[in-house]
């Protein structure tokens, strides 16, 4: 099971996960021959072409009403507390992205089939420390996170269990987007020089399996950064990391993010980056005179939220290119470095001058 990345088939009231490089996934629930509308909700896609093949991924479960799966299992020990295994109860499973730092879902359902409870926890042990990470952020940022129900730290196990969360998602910026930046601006922000010595020492540790050419444009653009900091504050502050519109909802008054397992402290606005490019770049082949436009959005938004530092906006986003770059060649075990949303960061690194 393992090394299956086609899909993922696990019995009991069952669903198949069929993962994609480009977010969200799409869910078949084999249960009853039907699709689970609760489960659904989870990773509703964000553009047309991802709606029209979940649609037609929905309409396939007859194909598979000819193959027993219930000798299909998988390799897991989360002692959940008694309240959480009632007999009544329907569960589906789903196995994130493959990768060094995989984790596991566990959907709970009541007898309605209505989803009450749902389960995160390490599937590789790689992951052990982000789930970590995770409940200690989810704690502090109750406001914005799915309500923590149990959880254990327990370095060996660790996972919680949280109550589902509401709301629809949107692709678009909202006054709700900002602020959850704010809140996170307004836990500290710091002059932190180190911030750039450590992405370094990453990049070193990460980089071995990286063409030549593109080592030198990484190695290149922290020579760049590293003199700019001698004159210049580098602002960081806390960051979700992963601040993009399939892990936020929204309500009429309130809005929700999941996904808080890469939280750490990062570029100030890192997400309001990560929003706008990384959602372009997965969704559009690059283009220079649109990728402007973008950039001009961007200054709207970090215009409109509350902060009293002065930024060199540019070399905070060549710093942030820098970062994700370095965060995926450490999700990959510095493997697998060829995909098509890395080349591109690494082009907009190397051809900063047409956009700054």
């Amino acid at each position: 099971m393992n090394n299956l990345n086609i899909f993922k088939i696990i019995k009991g009231n069952t669903q198949v996960v069929i993962p994609s490089r480009k977010r969200p996934k799409y869910f078949i629930s084999l249960a009853n021959y039907k699709v689970y509308r609760q489960s659904l909700n989870f990773y509703r896609p964000v553009n047309f072409k991802a709606r029209i093949k979940k649609r037609v991924l929905s309409y396939a479960y007859f194909i598979f009403k000819f193959f027993k799966i219930n000798n299909v299992s998988i390799d897991f020990s989360c002692p959940l507390p008694q309240e959480y295994l009632k007999p009544n109860f329907n569960y589906s499973y789903y196995l994130g992205t493959p990768s060094p730092y995989q984790k596991l879902f566990i959907y709970i359902f009541n007898e309605k089939n209505n989803l009450q409870y749902f389960v995160k926890l390490p599937y590789k042990d790689q992951s052990k420390d982000m789930i970590v990470n995770e409940i200690n952020i989810m704690m502090n940022i109750k406001k914005y996170a799915p309500p923590i129900l149990y959880y254990t730290l327990d370095k060996n196990y660790p996972y919680y269990v949280a109550s589902p969360i509401s709301g629809k998602l949107c692709s678009k910026w909202s006054d709700l987007h900002s602020e959850v930046i704010n809140d996170l601006i307004s836990k500290g922000i710091k002059n932190d020089q180190a911030y750039i010595n450590n992405l370094k020492a990453s990049f070193d540790e990460f980089s071995n399996n990286l063409p030549n050419s593109e080592k030198l444009t990484i190695e290149h653009a922290f020579t760049e950064i590293e003199n700019f900091s001698k004159t210049n504050p580098i602002y960081t502050t806390m960051s979700h990391g992963d601040f993009l519109p399939w892990n936020i909802f929204i309500t009429p008054n309130n809005i929700q993010v999941i996904d808080w397992e890469y939280a750490r402290e990062r570029i100030l606005f890192y997400d309001v980056f990560h929003f706008f490019i990384h959602k372009y770049l997965l969704f559009n082949n690059f283009n220079l005179k649109k990728f402007k436009v973008l950039l001009t959005q961007i200054k709207n938004t970090i215009s409109q939220i509350n902060h009293k530092q002065t930024i060199h906006l540019e070399n905070n986003l060549y710093i942030y290119l820098i970062d994700l770059v370095i965060m995926y060649l450490k999700s990959q075990n510095g493997k697998n470095i060829n995909s098509k949303i890395i080349q591109e960061y690494i082009y907009l690194i190397e051809n900063k001058l047409l956009w700054m």
